[in-house]
């Protein structure tokens, strides 16, 4: 099971550095929105439109470089079996889930990995069901 969770941690780092090269592009689009918004000589309804734009695209994209920063962190804490990555993963797991197709497979697979007794003993945890191990 160490070899899933090695893997797991990888794909986390991949799935992370994604989402980060995700938000430079959001905050890029922002950025030009901005400048849109900026130098002016727009009728009033063009600039509120850019100016709400711009507020979406630098909000999604700040909350892209958080979630890429979390899934690189906890893909690099998962490689060293870190006891509070274990955790980290079955929650970001669960948010992964509602990202079709490619993060419900990872969510999917990260709970499969996380939930079982072997992963709980390589991360220091008492197995569930003793027989198994």
């Amino acid at each position: 099971m160490a070899g899933h969770v090695d893997l797991l941690g990888i794909l986390y780092a991949i799935w992370g550095v994604l989402s980060l090269l995700l938000g430079l592009a959001l905050l890029s689009l922002g950025v030009g929105a901005i400048a849109i918004f900026t130098t002016g000589g727009l009728d009033p309804q063009s600039e509120v439109t850019a100016g709400v734009t711009a507020v979406i695209f630098c909000l999604a994209g700040v909350m892209a470089l958080v979630w890429g920063v979390l899934h690189v962190w906890d893909g690099l804490s998962l490689r060293h079996h870190r006891p509070r990555a274990r955790l980290l993963a079955m929650l970001l797991a669960v948010f992964n889930l509602f990202s079709f197709p490619f993060g419900t497979a990872l969510g999917i697979y990260a709970l499969w990995v996380m939930v079982n007794d072997h992963t709980r003993v390589i991360f220091g945890r008492a197995p569930r069901h003793p027989a198994t191990t």
